[in-house]
């Protein structure tokens, strides 16, 4: 599965996009380093 991640660098969350085009948002405090495995 592909996952397109994109970091705001002024934000307090990221935006996780799967490939069926569904965003998430994940604020830093829940993922840390787990998307950067």
């Amino acid at each position: 599965m592909l996952y397109e991640v994109t970091v705001f660098l002024n934000s307090d969350h990221i935006e996780v996009k799967d490939d069926k085009n569904e965003i998430l948002r994940i604020k830093y405090n829940e993922v840390k380093t787990a998307l950067f495995l």
